[in-house]
């Protein structure tokens, strides 16, 4: 947990992901944040803007209740408009210090890195935290996974909270526990289970579990 924001069970709402599934976005955000979801990004990649925006404040307005921060995925401006708390910025989209400039310091901004020196580049800037993947394959990305080796090796050179990114699942939770994750991201894991309130419980024991 930043002094921000509490990352440890962090769920991306995939607007490309719920379309192919066939699922309405509040059918699998409500129950995740009544069973104890800590942070949502919003994620649109086939969005137009005006639809993002849209979507952005709907979601805001759910997360409300919940007292539970949105982070918008790539994109600062809409993260700006909706008056989400801030931005998760990938490896190609606007430099750190430009969507901190935009966004102001009470923002919150998490940087992506893939590779060592990138995980490197992240841990010189003031983000807030660096989403670290992919720990294990996913269709998500055609990126290969970071070996286990090099991310231990990663998270003991960072002074900045670490997400786990990239396919992970509840059974593969407790190996990167032990090479040091405290926190965990999740898309297809949540938003595609049957059950997604029973899901997010199991991931919070798995993740809050001393062994």
């Amino acid at each position: 947990m930043t002094g921000k924001i509490d990352l440890s069970l962090y769920m991306i709402v995939d607007c490309d992901f719920l379309s192919m599934k066939k699922r309405p976005w509040k059918s699998v955000l409500v129950p995740a944040l009544r069973a104890g979801v800590t942070a949502v990004q919003l994620r649109c990649k086939s969005c137009g803007k005006k639809e993002f925006l849209r979507m952005a404040l709907l979601v805001k307005r759910t997360l409300k209740k919940y007292r539970v921060p949105l982070i918008i995925n790539d994109n600062v401006f809409i993260a700006k408009r909706s008056g989400a708390a801030g931005a998760h910025i990938g490896t190609c989209d606007m430099p750190y210090m430009e969507a901190r400039r935009l966004l102001g310091r009470s923002a919150i901004i998490g940087v992506s890195a893939s590779t060592e020196a990138e995980a490197r580049a992240a841990g010189k800037t003031s983000a807030d935290y660096v989403g670290l993947g992919p720990v294990f394959r996913t269709p998500n990305k055609k990126t290969r996974p970071i070996p286990f080796h090099r991310l231990k090796k990663i998270l003991s050179g960072l002074n900045l909270p670490v997400v786990a990114i990239g396919g992970i699942k509840e059974y593969n939770i407790r190996a990167l526990k032990a090479a040091g994750f405290k926190n965990f991201c999740f898309i297809s894991e949540i938003s595609g289970a049957r059950n997604i309130f029973d899901k997010v419980k199991n991931l919070k024991e798995r993740i809050n579990d001393p062994a």
